[in-house]
């Protein structure tokens, strides 16, 4: 029998989620001739890319494109969508070009997730993945969208599918790209184990390839996963070689700055975590990324007793959290709210914020966010019941400290009997 290490078998990505039909979400994301159109669009290249190519010529009726492209020319679409809804529907020509297919769905796919529909962007990006089984990073792409709206289960089958895709073409970038993609999932996901290794795989194939940017990518998520495994030493370790390889002045650069802040909060180092928080500029990422910073900084404000900043802050994340692009990070930055509630004493905004993010937490299978809520919650309500009871019962001082209260009234009244000039030139302040 051969020793020979045999191939692993990859399985297929998953490719829906929990609807009943498949790419059901868009028409819950669009409604009309628009969500109609763009179903039966992402239908029909699925449908094309997953037939046999001898097969493919049979699949639609001679006539099916004249129809889809009457119909497009008469449903009033935006232009920034219609034109490639036009090229996509080629496809239900006899002999379409796979790579123009491929790029309007990509097209269709980046304008839906411009727009916050995640769940079409991803459908669309699946379809031009499928079309181009080849490529890699149409694969990263699909999985970065599902990772994005937590779909986690979905965004692990295609970092996988990516890294098989880039190995067999050499492409060593998406390779490396794709696997500190993976790792970030697997920290996600609460796997931190697997997550070291592709994470150590990532940054390997970078530095073997001389792929600067990505190796710095690779330090900095080797950094928060230290700081979640609670690695103290590592993480320091990690997010020196980080702004080595980043370099000054580097876009990521303020990024990493949030996440070791976040690393001495957590340690017990509120003030200094405060003032790096604010040396982040506010408008650094997207608005997720503002919101997590405010939050923070309520946390920090919080722990280190600067009621101003923490009213201010609060203020500025409750306001961010009502916009839809925030989404992702919406648990994350209520349970950071919750804690620098918590710290000032505001028990019932802590405790509320702190359900709100339990509740968000679970609907998106972040068990980690999950366990943290939770553990949060217990704390608060124990904090709440100590302070009620200081509140309802003041401290009783011990039968020593009565007795030298006694003796020193005795003396304060013997001494103003006397009223020595001495004691009247004494000031104390």
């Amino acid at each position: 029998m051969s020793k020979r290490r045999q191939p692993q078998r990859l399985p297929p990505p998953i490719m829906h989620g929990a609807e009943a039909i498949d790419s059901e979400v868009v028409l819950t994301e669009f409604s009309g001739e628009l969500g109609l159109l763009l179903w039966k669009s992402v239908r029909a290249v699925r449908l094309w890319a997953a037939t046999p190519p001898k097969d493919r010529g049979r699949l639609f009726e001679a006539t099916a494109h004249e129809r889809r492209a009457e119909r497009l020319a008469d449903a009033g679409l935006p232009a920034e969508v219609r034109a490639p809804l036009e090229r996509a529907a080629t496809v239900l020509q006899r002999r379409p070009r796979a790579a123009t297919v491929a790029r309007a769905c990509r097209d269709i796919g980046e304008w839906a997730s411009a727009r916050g529909e995640l769940g079409t962007a991803i459908e669309f990006m699946q379809a031009a993945g499928m079309v181009l089984p080849e490529n890699a990073e149409l694969a990263h792409e699909v999985a970065k969208l599902a990772r994005t709206r937590a779909d986690y289960g979905r965004a692990e089958t295609w970092y996988r599918q990516a890294i098989s895709r880039a190995r067999r073409a050499a492409d060593w970038h998406e390779f490396a790209r794709s696997y500190i993609g993976l790792g970030k999932v697997l920290v996600l996901r609460g796997s931190f184990p697997q997550a070291r290794r592709s994470l150590t795989r990532g940054l390997r194939a970078a530095k073997r390839f001389s792929i600067r940017p990505l190796a710095a990518a690779a330090y900095h998520e080797l950094m928060v996963l230290s700081i979640q495994s609670e690695r103290s030493m590592d993480a320091t370790r990690y997010a020196k070689c980080a702004v080595d390889a980043y370099g000054a002045g580097h876009q990521r650069l303020p990024a990493l700055a949030f996440d070791y802040g976040a690393f001495l909060l957590n340690s017990g180092y509120p003030k200094q975590a405060l003032t790096i928080f604010k040396g982040v500029p506010a408008d650094f990422g997207r608005s997720a990324d503002r919101l997590l910073r405010e939050a923070a900084i309520v946390q920090a404000a919080g722990s280190a007793g600067d009621h101003e900043t923490y009213a201010s802050a609060w203020a500025e994340s409750e306001r961010l959290l009502r916009e839809p692009s925030t989404a992702r990070a919406t648990a994350s930055a209520l349970l950071a709210m919750a804690h620098g509630a918590d710290a000032v004493s505001d028990f019932v905004r802590a405790e509320r914020t702190a359900s709100e993010a339990l509740k968000l937490s679970a609907d998106r299978g972040e068990s980690l966010l999950e366990l943290a809520a939770l553990s949060l919650m217990d704390a608060i309500t124990s904090h709440a019941a100590a302070a009620e009871q200081m509140a309802a019962e003041p401290p009783v001082p011990s039968e020593s400290v009565i007795e030298f209260v006694g003796e020193l009234e005795q003396a304060l009244g013997r001494q103003s009997r006397y009223d020595h000039p001495a004691a009247q030139s004494i000031t104390v302040g």
